[in-house]
């Protein structure tokens, strides 16, 4: 489904490479995928895969799949495209009107709801107690307008989550007045201590959780997601949905998703010694702040310099990272990064020792 959305600059979402000197060589900073290569059984399904033959359109493989590694029923799963397909076709198949967005967050969200006709409520988390969300404050001052509510655990502007406790008042605050709870995990898997609101599905009828694996397998130029919810709500979606939706490729990788704790492990290994190596070395460089994380993303408070001023010097040095003033509910104080090897991290924190003199 074309959205058209118009992206006004390169900034405006992460992974953009192309207003880099030498968009070949750039360290991208700004994309919040895993520093680890593919599995191998990933990338040899996407290598046998033809171009020339279209996707089953039930998806039966991929959907048999993700049922069984998120232990769900096969009825409680809808595929899609990118994220942002998904969400749109969420809120039309969902025929929400109002929805409540937890920021910060991306700009691009408020843009999709407004192109399906959806009202936008926002609730910005205060900046104060590093992002920590207040859930009785949410509760106390969502707008009894909203059909539907959606936030990002862990959030993919601050890295920070949502405990699963605050989610379920969030449920019961909800599902008498009918309002929806769309929870993006898609980088659940990122985090150390991760958790997954899948299982509500069971107690909840008015839950949809999203994942989009393609960042976390370090395949981000297919375009494959999903939802998990109850039946009914699966049956709305689908009633809804377009056919081929989703391309060969996208299909295969779905198809041999695994929950490889080999992988996993590899992840975990790695991204915890860089993310803490790198964490010293920001602590190091005067007028920064780490804003605390519970993932591979970092959000930095810059004292003195705007933040399109770091992005701009950064990127004469063939370095992208996030101008986080582009993020709804942020200001120019604050820049965006994601934990990547070592050689490129101790690249960053040249590039922002330099930034900073």
């Amino acid at each position: 489904m074309d959205l058209d959305i118009q992206v006004e600059n390169n900034q405006y979402v992460g992974g953009n490479i192309y207003d880099c000197p030498i968009p070949s060589e750039v360290i991208d900073f700004s994309d919040n995928s895993n520093i680890i290569k593919p599995p191998k059984n990933i990338l040899k399904a996407l290598k046998k895969c033809k171009n020339n033959i279209y996707a089953d359109l039930s998806y039966k493989n991929a959907i048999s799949k993700l049922a069984e590694i998120n232990e769900v029923n096969e009825s409680n799963i809808y595929v899609d495209g990118g994220f942002y397909q998904l969400l749109s076709n969420i809120i039309n198949g969902l025929k929400s009107r109002s929805m409540t967005i937890v920021m910060p967050c991306e700009p691009i969200l408020k843009d999709i709801c407004r192109k399906n006709i959806c009202d936008v409520y926002k609730y910005i988390i205060p900046q104060n107690h590093n992002f920590k969300f207040d859930c009785a404050s949410f509760i106390e001052e969502v707008n009894e307008k909203s059909d539907m509510i959606y936030l990002s655990n862990p959030s993919n502007t601050t890295g920070r989550i949502i405990s699963k406790n605050d989610i379920i008042d969030i449920l019961d605050f909800c599902q008498p007045k009918g309002i929806y709870l769309v929870v993006d995990e898609t980088y659940m898997d990122f985090a150390f201590d991760n958790f997954s609101c899948i299982e509500l599905i069971k107690e909840y009828n008015n839950i949809i959780v999203i994942k989009d694996p393609t960042l976390f397998y370090n395949v981000k130029g297919l375009n494959a997601s999903y939802a998990i919810a109850s039946n009914d709500i699966i049956d709305l979606l689908n009633a809804n949905a377009l056919p081929y939706r989703i391309d060969s490729y996208s299909n295969a990788f779905l198809e041999n998703i695994d929950t490889d704790n080999k992988f996993f492990g590899l992840y975990k290994k790695n991204m915890f010694k860089e993310k803490n190596q790198l964490l010293r070395k920001l602590d190091s460089i005067k007028g920064i702040k780490k804003i605390q994380s519970d993932c591979h993303i970092i959000l930095l408070r810059i004292d003195d310099t705007l933040s399109a001023t770091i992005y701009e010097r950064l990127l004469k040095k063939n370095i992208l990272i996030r101008d986080a003033s582009t993020f709804d509910g942020l200001d120019s104080s604050y820049i965006r990064i994601c934990v990547k090897d070592e050689k490129s991290n101790n690249q960053l924190i040249d590039g922002l020792v330099y930034c900073m003199v």
